[in-house]
């Protein structure tokens, strides 16, 4: 019960935030066009990906290092642009891996019972199978396929930033209603599901959009197992099928 509202507190925080993101640069963009020019940067492709980032960390309590790693790329970028005379972007790779190791030492395990997937694991051949009841993954510039086998599944976190997800829930099973909470800037995730489970989705989106592709005419679907997608998707894409 606790897990579910938790969940739920933080796909409501998602969407307070983007849409005061929104309201923000709508105000400012008139704002600047009503009484002077603003300087460029605030409307970069940097500051977005900083604001994008911290809207993630706010949403999912700055647990995983999704957020950080959008900041840590928009806060680089911007700097060498607002002081082209330090070569900024040639730190950025070191400083990256500094940052990204001083998070795996201090937070060495997120989530006690879940299993993280980071990058493009592979376990068994061409994807990484997992009898875990929840799932932790993150995909950033790479891409993860995991195999659920689970009879319980009880759902999970996944981040896909610049990178892709897959997850085959085919041969898995749950009971009542799970939470699965996703997370993707420029990225995409493939969701296999048994054609007979309920899809919801209260998934905020921006730039992108959900696509359910079961053929599902002929199919009951049985109210008893419902997988509810929350979460945020900027400029990426779910797409959701069956075999």
């Amino acid at each position: 019960m606790d897990n579910n509202s938790n969940r739920i507190q933080r796909n409501n925080n998602g969407r307070f935030l983007l849409g005061l993101l929104l309201l923000t640069i709508g105000s400012i963009l008139i704002f600047q066009r009503l009484v002077m020019p603003l300087p460029h940067w605030i409307f970069s492709w940097q500051t977005l990906l900083i604001a994008i980032g911290l809207i993630i960390g706010v949403q999912h309590n700055f647990r995983n290092p999704s957020w950080l790693i959008l900041v840590l790329i928009g806060t680089i970028f911007l700097l060498g642009d607002l002081f082209p005379a330090f070569p900024m972007r040639y730190y950025a790779f070191p400083i990256a891996l500094i940052v990204i190791g001083l998070w795996i030492i201090f937070n060495p395990n997120r989530v006690g019972n879940r299993k993280s997937v980071v990058g493009a694991e592979h376990e068994n051949g061409n994807a990484g199978y997992s009898r875990d009841e929840y799932l932790d993954s993150v995909s950033f510039f790479g891409g993860v396929r995991k195999v659920i086998l689970s009879k319980d599944f009880k759902g999970g976190d996944v981040t896909s930033i610049f990178g892709g997800t897959e997850l085959d829930l085919s041969q898995a099973d749950i009971n009542g209603r799970i939470v699965l909470d996703v997370t993707q800037v420029l990225g995409g995730t493939k969701l296999i599901v048994p054609p007979h489970w309920d899809i919801k989705s209260e998934l905020v989106s921006v730039f992108g959009g959900i696509a359910d592709k079961r053929n599902i005419q002929s199919v009951t679907i049985n109210p008893d197992k419902i997988l509810i997608l929350k979460g945020t998707s900027v400029f990426g894409g779910i797409d959701i099928r069956s075999y």
